[in-house]
C-alpha cells in the first residue's frame, strides 16, 4: 500500500499522468465540465493505454430533452471550439482520432442529477501490476493544468482503488448520463479541417452553408431544420442558373419563415451587387432586425420616422434610398398609405427584395366580383420589374378566394417571364383554366399538343422531372432556357412524343409554375430521416372557451366599457376613413382597464401617433381631427367610469388562480398585444407572487425582471436562458415575443387578450409548442369579458371561424373585418363576410419534401465574419 502526494506547486500534473497512464490497460475518469473536459482530456497519453478508455463529464443539459444529442452539441457550441489556438489544435486531432476509432468513451452527466461535478478522480489498472487511483482538484483546463495550484493525492490501496471505482461505476451507470453526441465528434472532425475563405472566393454554388454553418442559428438551441437548410438550398441553385431566385415562401406557422428568407437574402447580399430590401409590417420591423442578427449576425437598417437605425442603435438620418447597410428594412404601412417616401424606393434597383406577409398583397374579391388592387399590390407589380431576386413570405397565400395565389405568382412574374412564361403562355393568358386544372376542379389535357402547350413556357427544369430532363437533352435546350417556341415539338422522336404524353398529366398537375415556385410545408408532414417527426405533435388542452367561461366585469368597468363603444360608433360616423382608430380603444379596453385607461386618456389629449406603434394595422388612419363634442362627452365618461374601477380588473384574478394551480410550476407565458397591459400585469404579480421571479419581454427596449419585488432591466438573452434553466417560470410579453424567441421550457400559455388578428393565437402558441416542448400535454387559456366585442364574436361566429381554422390552417387575417363590424354593432354585416369564406380549401398547394443537398455539419469551408460584415455595412448606392 502506497500513499502519494502532488501539488503543482513543486511538480506539474501532467507529469503524474504521464507516466501512470504508460503500459495502462484500463482507465476510468472522472473529468470536469463538459466543454473544458473534452478539450484537455486529450492532452493526457491516452495512446499508450492498451485498453478501454471511459470518461464521465458533467453537463448543464436537461434529461428530458428531446432532442439530447442537439443539447450535449449546443453545450460544446457555447465555448467556441472554431476559435481553437495553434496549442489547442494537437488536443483536437488526438481527440478526434480516438473517438473516431472507439478508443475512448465518454458519458455526459446532467448537473441535476448530482449537482456540478466537483470531485476529480480516476483508476488506472495494469496488467501485471498493482492499480492506482488518483483524486484531486485538478482543474479541467490548459490554465489548471500548468499555471493554477492543484493538490492531488494518489493511492494504491485495493481499498481506496475500489472506493473510487464505485464512485465512478455510480456516475457511468446513472439512469441519466448520455453517450456524447456523434454530432460533437463531427464538429471536432470538421473544425480541423475548417478553411476560413474572403467573401470573393467563396463557391456559392458548392458551399451554400459557408455563412451558417457558425452563424448562432446553427450552433445554438435546435439549429437549423432539414427544410430551412432546403430553402437555402433551392434559392441557391436557382441563382447558380437563372441568376436570380423567385420563390414564395408558404411555410406554416412556426416553421421559421424570417430565418429562412435572411438566409436567402444575406447570400443575395453577399454574392450579387445591388441593394436587398425587406418590405414588413411596422410593428415587425425590429422582430426582422433583431432575428437577422441575433441569429445570422447579419447587420441591418430599419426604417424609423424618416431615418434608418442600424442594428447597434447609430440613427442614420438618411433618404430612404440611403440605406447604410447592404439590407435594408422598411415599413409596408408607408406603401399602403401611398407615402412619397415609399415611392422613391421605386426609384432605386435592387438584387434582391423581400416581402413579409405577402398575402397583404392582392386584389379583394366578394361575391363573385374581382376589386382593385391594394396599394401595396400595385407596388410590388411595380418594385418586381426592379429586382432581380424576389422572395414572398406568407403562412396563408390564400385568404378567402383561390385567385389571390395567383395574384402573388403575378407579382413573382413581373419582370421575370420564367415563372409563369412569355405572353403567349396558357399560364399567363387561361388563368381560370390554370387554377381549375391544378386545383382538380378540372382534368388536365390529354393530347400531346394540348400537353405540350401547357409545358413548353415555362419549360420544366432539368432534373425535374426525366422525361423533361429528355425532352431538353433532344431539343439541344441550356440549362438557362426556360422556353421553347410551339414548333419544338416537331422535333421530338416518336419514342418520345409517346412518353411525354404519357407523363404528361403528372408533368402539368407536379411541376407546373405553382409547384415550382410555392414552397409551402406542414409541420405534420416535416420527417426525419428515419420517418419520425420532426415536430412531435403535442396535444393542447384549451380553457376559457366556452360560452359561460367569459369574465364579468364590475359595474364601473361594464359602464366604461359601453362609453367606449359608444365613443368608436360615433368615431366611425364622423370620421369614416379614421382606420383602426375606430376601434382602438375598444381593442385596448379589451385587454385590460389599464391599457384601456392610459389609451382614454392619450386621445383626450390629442396623442394617438404613439398609440399606432403597436397596432398591426398598416395604415395609420386619417390625419388627427375633432372627433365633435359627443364623442368627447363618451371619452370623458368612459375615462371617469375606468378611473372609478381602479385595479378592479378580473383578469388578475383569474391568472392568479391558474398560476397557484400549478402553471406556474410548469412553466408560463402570458401574452398580451399591449405593452400598458404586460406591464400592469407583471407588476401586480410580483406583488402577489413575491418569491416567483417574473419576467417581461416586450421587444428589445423594454426586457426586465421583477426579482425579490424589484423591477430591473435585463436582456432578451438573460430572459430566455433563465427560461431554459427553468429559474424563470412566469414570463409576461407582447407579440414580440411571439417570433424568434424559444421558450419551448414552459408548459402553459395565457391569452391575457384575443388579438383581433386571429393568426397572432397561432404565432403565439408557436412559441411553447415547438421542437424540444417536453410535455406531454401544453394547456392554453384564453381570456375575454362578458359582453365585449371578443365575446360577441365568440357566442355568434366561433363554430364557423374553428371550420374556417381546420380548412385553412389559420384563420385569415383579412377575418379582423369581423371584430371591427361587431365593434360598430354589424354582427349581421359580421356574418356576411365569414360566410364568403368558402367550406373546403380552394387551392391545396402541392407540399415540398426537400431535403438539403449536402450534409451542413460537414462543410469545411467557412466565410470570413470580418469580410462579411465589411460588405453586409456597406451601404445602398
Amino acid at each position: 500500500m502506497m500513499l502519494r502526494r502532488f501539488s503543482s506547486r513543486l511538480e506539474r500534473h501532467t507529469r503524474f499522468l504521464d507516466a501512470r497512464l504508460r503500459g495502462a490497460v484500463a482507465y476510468d475518469r472522472i473529468a470536469g465540465y463538459f466543454r473544458s473536459s473534452v478539450f484537455e482530456i486529450a492532452g493526457e497519453a491516452f495512446e499508450q493505454i492498451e485498453g478501454p478508455i471511459r470518461i464521465v463529464c458533467n453537463s448543464g443539459l436537461d434529461v428530458r430533452d428531446v432532442d439530447v444529442a442537439r443539447a450535449i452539441f449546443t453545450e460544446w457550441t457555447e465555448a467556441t471550439p472554431e476559435a481553437m489556438s495553434n496549442r489547442q489544435r494537437p488536443r483536437y486531432e488526438r481527440l478526434a482520432a480516438l473517438l473516431r476509432a472507439r478508443r475512448v468513451e465518454i458519458r455526459v452527466l446532467p448537473d441535476a442529477s448530482f449537482g456540478l461535478i466537483h470531485g476529480k478522480a480516476g483508476v488506472i489498472r495494469y496488467a501485471d501490476g498493482p492499480s492506482t487511483c488518483f483524486i484531486g482538484s485538478i482543474n479541467e483546463t490548459g490554465e489548471g493544468w500548468s499555471r493554477h495550484y492543484e493538490l492531488l493525492w494518489e493511492d494504491e490501496d485495493a481499498e481506496s482503488v475500489a472506493w473510487v471505482q464505485a464512485e465512478f461505476d455510480a456516475l457511468w451507470t446513472h439512469r441519466d448520463a448520455r453517450p456524447l453526441s456523434a454530432v460533437v465528434v463531427e464538429d471536432v472532425e470538421r473544425i480541423l479541417k475548417r478553411r476560413i475563405v474572403p467573401v470573393a472566393e467563396w463557391d456559392v454554388a458548392a458551399e451554400e452553408q459557408a455563412p451558417f454553418i457558425e452563424a448562432p442559428a446553427s450552433r445554438q438551441g435546435v439549429g437549423l431544420a432539414p427544410h430551412q437548410r432546403a430553402f437555402v438550398g433551392r434559392v441557391v441553385r436557382d441563382l447558380d442558373t437563372f441568376g436570380q431566385a423567385r420563390f414564395l415562401l408558404a411555410d406554416d406557422v412556426g416553421l421559421g419563415k424570417t430565418v429562412q428568407l435572411g438566409m436567402a437574402a444575406e447570400i443575395v447580399a453577399l454574392t450579387r451587387p445591388g441593394p436587398v430590401l425587406v418590405l414588413a409590417p411596422k410593428n415587425l420591423l425590429l422582430q426582422w432586425q433583431d432575428e437577422l442578427w441575433r441569429m445570422l449576425a447579419v447587420p441591418t437598417a430599419r426604417w424609423v420616422d424618416g431615418c434608418w437605425i442600424a442594428e447597434d442603435g447609430t440613427i442614420w438620418p438618411n433618404a430612404p434610398t440611403a440605406c447604410p447597410r447592404r439590407i435594408g428594412i422598411f415599413p409596408t404601412s408607408l406603401v399602403t398609405a401611398g407615402s412619397d417616401t415609399a415611392q422613391a424606393l421605386l426609384d432605386h434597383r435592387y438584387a434582391c427584395v423581400v416581402l413579409d406577409e405577402a398575402h397583404r398583397a392582392r386584389q379583394p374579391r366578394s361575391r363573385g366580383v374581382e376589386g382593385e388592387p391594394t396599394n401595396l399590390m400595385r407596388f410590388m407589380l411595380d418594385l418586381a420589374t426592379r429586382t432581380g431576386s424576389l422572395l414572398l413570405g406568407t403562412a396563408t397565400p390564400i385568404q378567402m378566394h383561390r385567385m389571390e395565389l395567383y395574384d402573388l405568382m403575378s407579382i413573382l412574374h413581373c419582370g421575370c417571364e420564367r415563372v409563369l412564361g412569355g405572353l403567349g403562355s396558357p399560364w399567363v393568358i387561361q388563368r381560370n383554366d390554370a387554377m381549375d386544372m391544378i386545383a382538380g376542379v378540372s382534368e388536365p389535357p390529354s393530347s400531346i399538343a394540348q400537353i405540350w402547350a401547357w409545358l413548353r413556357d415555362p419549360l420544366v427544369p432539368k432534373g425535374e422531372h426525366p422525361v423533361a430532363t429528355q425532352v431538353r437533352a433532344e431539343l439541344g435546350v441550356s440549362d438557362g432556357q426556360t422556353a421553347v417556341p410551339p414548333e419544338a415539338l416537331d422535333r421530338l422522336g416518336t419514342p418520345l412524343k409517346l412518353r411525354l404524353r404519357a407523363a404528361g398529366r403528372e408533368l402539368v398537375l407536379h411541376h407546373n409554375p405553382f409547384v415550382r415556385h410555392v414552397i409551402k410545408r406542414r409541420r405534420r408532414d416535416l420527417r426525419n430521416p428515419d420517418g419520425s417527426p420532426v415536430f412531435r405533435e403535442v396535444p393542447v388542452r384549451l380553457h376559457g372557451d366556452g360560452d359561460d367561461d367569459a369574465l364579468e366585469m364590475s359595474d364601473a368597468m361594464a359602464a366604461a366599457y359601453g362609453d367606449a363603444r359608444a365613443y368608436c360608433e360615433q368615431i366611425a360616423k364622423v370620421r369614416p376613413a379614421a382606420g383602426i382608430l375606430k376601434t382602438l380603444l375598444l381593442r385596448r379596453i379589451g385587454s385590460s382597464l389599464r391599457a384601456g385607461l392610459l389609451t382614454a386618456r392619450k386621445l383626450r389629449a390629442g396623442d394617438e401617433t404613439s398609440l399606432f406603434t403597436e397596432e398591426e394595422a398598416n395604415g395609420t388612419g386619417a390625419p388627427a381631427l375633432d372627433p365633435g363634442q359627443e364623442a368627447r362627452d363618451k371619452l370623458d365618461s368612459a375615462i371617469r367610469h375606468m378611473e372609478a374601477a381602479g385595479d378592479d380588473d378580473p383578469k388578475f384574478s383569474a391568472i392568479l388562480q391558474r398560476l397557484r394551480s400549478g402553471w406556474a410550476e410548469r412553466g408560463c407565458i402570458l401574452f398580451s398585444q399591449y405593452l400598458d397591459t404586460v406591464l400592469w400585469l407583471a407588476g401586480h404579480l410580483a406583488l402577489a407572487l413575491p418569491q416567483e421571479p417574473v419576467g417581461i419581454y416586450g421587444g428589445r427596449d423594454n426586457t426586465y425582471l421583477f426579482e425579490e419585488g424589484r423591477r430591473r432591466d435585463a436582456t432578451r438573452d438573460e430572459v430566455q436562458g433563465r427560461v431554459r434553466d427553468r429559474s424563470l417560470r412566469i414570463l409576461v410579453a407582447t407579440d414580440a415575443a411571439s417570433e424568434g424567441l424559444n421558450l419551448q421550457r414552459l408548459e402553459t400559455l395565457i391569452n391575457i387578450d384575443l388579438p383581433w388578428n386571429p393568426a397572432r393565437l397561432e404565432q403565439r402558441k408557436g412559441r411553447i409548442d415547438r421542437l424540444g416542448q417536453l410535455a406531454s400535454e401544453i394547456d392554453i387559456l384564453n381570456l375575454r369579458y362578458r359582453n365585449s366585442v371578443e365575446d360577441e364574436v365568440h357566442h355568434a361566429l366561433s363554430t364557423r371561424l374553428w371550420q374556417i381554422r381546420d380548412v385553412f390552417g389559420t384563420i385569415p387575417d383579412t377575418l379582423e373585418d369581423v371584430w371591427v363590424d361587431t365593434a360598430l354593432g354589424d354582427v349581421e354585416a359580421a356574418k356576411r363576410r365569414i360566410d364568403e369564406v368558402p367550406a373546403r380549401h380552394p387551392f391545396d398547394v402541392r407540399y415540398a419534401h426537400d431535403l438539403p443537398t449536402s450534409a451542413w455539419e460537414r462543410c469545411t469551408q467557412v466565410l470570413d465574419r470580418v469580410d462579411v460584415q465589411r460588405v453586409l455595412k456597406s451601404g445602398w448606392v
